[in-house]
């Protein structure tokens, strides 16, 4: 603030309290000796001071006054690492946060939890846009980001991204605000389940199991073929968001065998019945 001073001879002006705060020069101009003191949520944000105006005869008046410091910062907010991206002309095309979730997270479990560098307390909300993917997540006004309803899966189709973009926002209790725009990328972490024929469970007696009235199934995994057989096998398939490759792994006569790219099982060359000498009779592959 600007004082002047009304006398028929110069003025002199000082301070006599809090002057390791502020400053006066001789036009009356009263400002922070180091510049405007952070805001203090939990503390003091007033600054009182007197000002002395003491003319050529020694006479003096003052004056007190008040400054009130008040939160003018938004809210800095934190991300483990910030990602910039541009194009071949050299435009941004992407700055923000970047998360990698394996597609097996589990709802409940929290993706990120943000904190923010500010004065006072922080609330957090998803800026909501029907250009992006807010409405597949959820933040809490702690900070606490996590899916909205479901889980995103990993879609292993040629082209797809598995990337969903949306902002964040982090407000402050004066009303000041940032935001941070936020990436997450979904990883293929499910295997693939085989499938196939299915056929009745049974006990170590050879006894169907029966669940509730219902018999259980399982995978067929014994099949029988005549001797000279070439065609296939047994057929098999698999549940997965991407595509599956099939080879064979283990087992005394995996040599003998080939599985084709859609899950065919036959044999290399076709099998003579061996007639059977001892329990091994040999004919079991």
């Amino acid at each position: 603030a600007d004082f002047g001073a009304t006398d028929t001879s110069s003025v002199v002006f000082s301070l006599s309290n809090n002057n390791d705060v502020f400053t006066i020069d001789q036009n009356g101009g009263v400002r922070f000796a180091g510049g405007a003191p952070a805001f203090d949520a939990d503390g003091t944000n007033d600054y009182t001071v007197t000002i002395n105006a003491t003319d050529a005869g020694g006479l003096n008046s003052t004056k007190d006054i008040t400054v009130s410091v008040t939160d003018d910062v938004d809210p800095l907010i934190q991300a483990p690492v910030l990602v910039t991206e541009v194009d071949g002309n050299g435009a941004t095309t992407f700055e923000g946060a970047v998360f990698q979730v394996a597609e097996d997270h589990t709802l409940a479990t929290a993706i990120h939890q943000f904190s923010a560098v500010d004065e006072n307390a922080v609330t957090y909300t998803i800026v909501a846009s029907g250009d992006d993917d807010s409405a597949d997540f959820s933040i809490t006004g702690g900070g606490e980001l996590t899916f909205a309803n479901a889980v995103k899966v990993y879609d292993g189709t040629d082209g797809a991204s598995n990337a969903y973009t949306f902002t964040i926002r982090a407000s402050d209790d004066a009303g000041n605000s940032s935001d941070l725009d936020v990436r997450i990328e979904m990883l293929d972490a499910i295997a693939p389940l085989i499938t196939g024929v299915m056929t009745a469970e049974l006990d170590a007696d050879g006894n169907a199991v029966v669940v509730d009235g219902v018999t259980q199934q399982v995978l067929e995994t014994e099949f029988t073929v005549a001797e000279g057989f070439g065609g296939v096998v047994a057929e098999f398939g698999a549940t997965d968001t991407s595509s599956v490759v099939w080879d064979l792994k283990g087992g005394t006569e995996a040599s003998q065998f080939l599985i084709s790219s859609e899950g065919e099982l036959k044999f290399i060359s076709p099998m003579a019945y061996v007639t059977p000498t001892s329990t091994d009779d040999g004919n079991g592959v």
